[in-house]
């Protein structure tokens, strides 16, 4: 069973969606309060890899932010977050919002993004309408 788990990272909040055969099964974002430092970076880590690990993720959709290269913080995310794709043995796909807006039709800002995903997965259009 194909098991495909998004996830976009961050030092504060991790944004993570998991879907089978083509169906979202669940969403959450997840806040990590406080400064950062390593163990932090551990509690990040360790979460999303419980549900790789409870869910049999075999394929991960990664959503980096742009600067990941110019933010230590985010920079350390990447390299654990690496470690578990190399010992989970994970298809990876990444991203990051420019690629999503080209692939989803040109959405020209995030919020048009997040309408346009609401049509295409009903299951988040209550979410969508409560941000509204």
């Amino acid at each position: 069973m194909q098991a495909v788990l998004g996830v976009s990272i961050g030092t504060r909040l991790v944004g993570i969606a998991l879907m089978r055969h083509k169906h979202l099964i669940d969403y959450r974002v997840k806040t990590y309060r406080g400064k950062w430092s390593k163990d932090k970076c551990r509690k990040i880590i360790d979460s999303l890899e419980k549900l790789i690990i409870s869910q049999g993720i075999t394929i991960l959709a990664l959503k980096y932010p742009t600067i990941v290269k110019e933010c230590k913080a985010l920079e350390e995310i990447r390299i654990s977050f690496e470690g578990l794709i190399t010992e989970y043995n994970l298809t990876t796909i990444s991203y990051t919002i420019r690629d999503l807006k080209r692939i989803c039709q040109k959405q020209p800002n995030k919020d048009e993004l997040a309408k346009y995903l609401a049509t295409v997965f009903p299951h988040i259009q209550y979410e969508y309408c409560k941000q509204q």
